[in-house]
């Protein structure tokens, strides 16, 4: 066993009595370091049958510019096999900022 599914056997031991993973899981995923750890534990859950369906979704902000991020994003989730949405909000710009 791996050593990070070691600690997320340890974490789901503590957390399996409060039932609150019955249901599907939709995933809010940035890319960054905290959120791909949850990403992590939650496909643990998933590949262990201890949880619902799990789907991920991802918000492209446009704020830089994140063509290459959002690529290896897509890459990222479609290695691990999952459902993603990859969703992109534009913003006027303001001539007041």
């Amino acid at each position: 066993m791996k050593i990070h599914e070691q600690i997320f056997s340890k974490i789901w031991s503590k957390i399996s009595d409060k039932k609150i993973f019955q249901n599907p899981l939709l995933l809010s995923y940035s890319g960054g370091k905290d959120s791909t750890a949850l990403l992590g534990f939650c496909k643990y859950l998933k590949d262990n049958r201890l949880c619902g369906n799990l789907s991920v979704f991802h918000m492209d902000h446009s704020i830089r510019d994140t063509t290459q991020e959002v690529r290896e994003i897509k890459e990222f989730l479609n290695s691990l096999s999952l459902d993603f949405t990859i969703k992109k909000k534009t913003f006027p710009l303001s001539q007041n900022v």
